[in-house]
This record gives structure tokens, sequence and C-alpha cells, in this order.
């Protein structure tokens, strides 16, 4: 069956309003946890700035601190995940769900 540009582009915004759905799900669940673990929240600013520290640094040249940020973002995350489940919340708490586990919410396979 050959579909219309008409009939995909509405399939396409179907799609997109599914993903803008549960990317607004994640962000409710985000502003949920960063409200009851503030340090959690702290984290996250810490592992930003890290990540653009080491951006600036492989833009400048300079390596010999990326394996130390690169080390830094790890033990980040892992606070964050401690956090998480000392507050209740499962691992994949904050992770971006989707409707279709096959197509990710794209439509495509």
């Amino acid at each position: 069956m050959i579909l219309k540009n008409s009939q995909f582009q509405a399939i396409m915004r179907r799609y997109d309003q599914i993903q803008l759905k549960n990317r607004h799900a994640q962000d409710l669940r985000y502003e949920e946890v960063t409200g009851r673990i503030p340090a959690y929240g702290r984290l996250e600013t810490e592992i930003n700035r890290l990540y653009a520290a080491r951006a600036r640094s492989a833009v400048t040249g300079d390596q010999s601190t990326a394996g130390d940020m690169l080390a830094r973002i790890d033990e980040a995350r892992q606070k964050q995940a401690a956090l998480l489940k000392a507050a209740g919340y499962p691992a994949d708490y904050l992770d971006l769900t989707y409707d279709c586990p096959d197509c990710h919410d794209t439509g495509f396979i």
C-alpha cells in the first residue's frame, strides 16, 4: 500500500506528539526528583560543568585532565544513582520512556 504524502505527514505528526508527551513526562519526573532531592540537581549541574570543561580542554588541545574529568563525572553519576535509590526511586526512573519499545516512537525499525 502506498501512502499519500498527507497520510505520511499525519502519521509523523502523531509520532511527534507521542515523543513530546513522553519527553514532558520525563521532565516532570526530573522536576519531582530535583524537588525532593536537591543534591541530585546540584550533581547534574556539576556534571554539565565538567562536560563543558572537558569540551573546552579538547578544543584547546589540553588532554591532560580529560581522564580526571571523566572519573569525576562517573563518580557524580554514581552518587546520583545512590540518591535515587535512597529516595526509593528505581534506577531507570529518569530514563525516557517509549510507547513502542521497538521503534522508540519513531515509526521506523
